[in-house]
């Protein structure tokens, strides 16, 4: 104990206290996350992946074109709790409250005050996003891990700079922590780059104080610890990811999407010029492929997928989210053309692969420069070369992200999380890595309608309906005119709605709150008709912060716009003579705040031109820079408030 406490700001009468209280809490943190489970869902690209990466030992088995679609860090991540036999979704849970822990303690020693400490812990812990977002194998639940840490272990570096011995143990831990946390935090998500900017950044203003940062010793204690050393360790840990997916799989790259014939390959299909407007959230059209094929024999190779029945299908998908019927949308085109590589033979092996996507970007640029087809200008892969097309709506995607960053409410948390729908061996996988426990939630219902045999009757939600069946069979003895029918829902499919289709096309519902075993009412929009339920099964259960959720979304959403303006204030009243601790509270402010802005910008940017990133998973990494950043301006304008009545009364 003695090794965290040690030159803390906690009076020793109260440290006990202090202690107690934190363990108290994060009892009851791990009590009202403790009986929810990793939702088991078919997500090829996001939570199946790396759920089985993991089972594979992120390089075995066979290739396919998803063998390393990702960054694989995450998967690593649930490999190991795995092999610890703990569940992932109680590992997130230990490994957010240990981060959050650090981070107060950290901020609490820097600013020598317990309250904002407190104050950072409670915030980062109870977070209505993280009990609801947790529940998902997504890697943005540890990048926001990674990132607390990172953050709280530069902070603490500061606070350990007078230390003596630079060779102290717990200063050794300290940098270690921060190097490892910033690498993993920058290699675990592709925007990870975000991170960069605040790097550099205090590179920058290191440069304005050498003496602290670079002079004599200093560069052991600082420059080198909190600048160099996670550079280079994200540098290396690159190198060792590209090494390994280049003697495993023959590309050296981190991740398949990020292989340079792949990408020069998109970025060569942005490059062709549509001659005319597109529309939003399409930047390569079925014209614009027509062009393309036209010009690269490889590319065309592609054509029957990508204008065929799979590209179609991917199109009616997209359109839902896009508006655009008939085009691949942006967010699912970059992942199709893939599809339909695979398809086409191109991934028997990566190498094989990769020569296939650069021969395609050589061709398509071979027509750019004789001026067989047009090209307009990229700044930027897979972002939308058309600036005037979704520049005006990004304000609108700022203030959305900002919104969502600030205010839980807005992503109504308290609503039902996706239906769970992994295919029985995807959830024995499920059981296998992340520890579920819970069987696949379901419904079923057995009833009765007053309509003619012919009609449907199915499951569903407002926007969805499966599970249909067609009234048939004899009329019940006991209800004139009645037609029994029994409906269950898909593994994990929750139904919120029974469907039903006339004979002569027409379609009404019924919520199925509305309806209880052995009671029979009218059905809407249909005279005269009449449903009863005999009997009703519904295994889905309620989980213990799930009523506390709405409340708590409503407190967080009051803290989360207090916390916004407030952190400017860090900027106003703190005046101290060089890099003191109070003198380096607006430098502190000023890195959170570009790791805040950086991110959401990139966010916004992707949601105004490519597809929906106005999405909480995305904005979890960066709560901790958030509440850092409101917590000092808080405390920065309480000690002038102090200073200024300690003033007053001298006068």
């Amino acid at each position: 104990m003695k090794f965290f406490l040690n030159d803390n700001p906690i009076k020793n009468g109260t440290s006990h206290l202090l202690v107690l209280f934190i363990i108290l809490s994060c009892c009851i943190r791990l009590m009202l996350g403790g009986d929810r489970d990793i939702l088991a869902l078919n997500q090829p690209y996001d939570d199946y992946w790396f759920v089985s990466r993991a089972l594979q030992w992120i390089y075995g088995g066979n290739y396919s074109h998803m063998a390393f679609a990702q960054l694989p860090v995450y998967s690593m991540w649930l490999k190991g709790v795995s092999l610890l036999g703990i569940s992932a979704r109680l590992a997130i849970d230990l490994a957010w409250i240990i981060s959050s822990v650090y981070l107060g303690y950290s901020v609490a020693r820097f600013l020598k005050s317990v309250w904002p400490g407190v104050v950072i812990y409670i915030f980062l812990i109870f977070h209505p996003y993280s009990f609801v977002l947790f529940d998902r194998a997504l890697s943005e639940n540890l990048m926001a891990v990674l990132s607390a840490l990172s953050l709280a272990g530069y902070i603490e570096l500061w606070n350990l700079r007078n230390v003596p011995n630079i060779r102290n143990l717990r200063r050794i831990c300290v940098v270690i922590a921060i190097a490892l946390a910033f690498a993993g935090a920058y290699h675990i998500r592709k925007e990870g780059v975000v991170l960069l900017p605040a790097l550099f950044l205090l590179a920058l203003l290191s440069a304005f104080k050498r003496n602290v940062f670079w002079g004599g010793m200093s560069k052991f204690r600082l420059g080198y610890p909190l600048i160099v050393a996670p550079l280079v360790a994200t540098i290396f840990l690159g190198m060792v990811l590209a090494g390994a997916n280049y003697l495993r799989w023959g590309v050296f790259a981190r991740y398949e999407l990020a292989a340079p014939g792949y990408t020069r390959a998109v970025n060569a299909l942005n490059a062709v010029d549509p001659t005319g407007s597109t529309p939003k959230y399409v930047t390569v059209t079925a014209q614009t492929r027509a062009k393309a094929y036209a010009q690269s024999l490889t590319f065309s190779e592609l054509k029957p997928y990508l204008d065929g029945p799979m590209g179609q299908e991917v199109a009616r998908y997209s359109s839902t989210f896009s508006g655009v019927p008939g085009e691949i949308a942006n967010g699912w085109f970059y992942w199709t053309i893939r599809d339909a590589a695979a398809a086409a033979g191109w991934h028997v092996n990566a190498s094989t692969a990769e020569r296939k996507y650069f021969a395609m970007a050589q061709e398509l640029e071979r027509a750019f420069d004789s001026g067989q087809l047009p090209k307009r200008r990229v700044i930027l892969p897979f972002v939308d070369p058309d600036v005037t097309k979704w520049l005006p709506d990004l304000p609108d995607a700022l203030v959305g992200e900002v919104r969502q960053l600030v205010d839980p409410t807005v992503a109504n948390l308290a609503s039902a999380p996706p239906a769970e729908n992994a295919s029985a061996i995807q959830y024995d996988h499920y059981i296998t890595i992340v520890g579920r426990r819970s069987p696949l939630p379901s419904f079923s219902m057995v009833a009765w309608m007053t309509l003619p045999a012919g009609t449907w009757v199915g499951l569903g939600t407002i926007d969805s309906t499966y599970s249909w069946q067609v009234l048939e069979g004899p009329i019940r003895p006991d209800v004139p005119g009645a037609i029994s029918f029994a409906l269950a829902s898909p593994n994990g499919g929750m139904p919120t709605e029974l469907w039903i289709r006339q004979e002569n096309g027409k379609k009404s519902h019924i919520p199925l709150i509305d309806l209880h075993e052995g009671a029979m009412r009218a059905i809407p929009d249909i005279s005269g008709a009449l449903i009863g339920v005999d009997r009703l099964s519904n295994s889905a259960k309620k989980h213990r912060a799930d009523i506390l959720i709405t409340p708590m979304s409503k407190v967080w959403s009051w803290f989360g716009w207090m916390l916004l303006p407030a952190g400017f204030l860090s900027f106003l009243f703190i005046r101290g003579r060089g890099l003191t601790n109070r003198g380096t509270i607006p430098m502190v402010a000023a890195l959170t705040l570009v790791v805040i802005v950086s991110r959401v910008f990139l966010l916004a940017l992707l949601d105004s031109s490519s597809w929906n990133g106005l999405q909480t998973r995305y904005l979890l990494p960066i709560l901790p820079f958030f509440v850092v950043f409101g917590v000092l301006g808080i405390w920065s304008a309480l000690q002038w408030v102090v200073s200024l009545r300690r003033n007053i009364k001298y006068v």
